[in-house]
């Protein structure tokens, strides 16, 4: 997604085997050919975190939804502040 910064924000699961049990937000400052600043959202072993979904209000917080343990939807919050204070960038 494009946020108002102008960056790119991507949700998905990060697992090299391709599971589900983690679930990150990474942001590209450069239309996507390389993402900066990554920050785990979800990181549990046999987990299950799907069908990752991210808007951003006209405030600038990002709000993400997954399907949490296929069970329920959880809600996530933060800003794109936060996602870079993970790594420094």
């Amino acid at each position: 997604m494009l946020l108002q910064s102008g960056n790119i924000a991507m949700v998905y699961n990060n697992h090299e085997n391709k599971a589900r049990d983690r679930l990150a937000i990474s942001i590209s400052d450069d239309q996507g050919k390389t993402w900066k600043w990554t920050r785990q959202l979800e990181d549990e072993p046999g987990g299950r975190f799907d069908y990752p979904s991210i808007v951003q209000a006209a405030d600038g917080t990002i709000h993400v939804t997954y399907s949490y343990h296929l069970r329920t939807i959880k809600h996530a919050e933060f800003n794109e502040e936060w996602v870079k204070a993970e790594q420094g960038g």
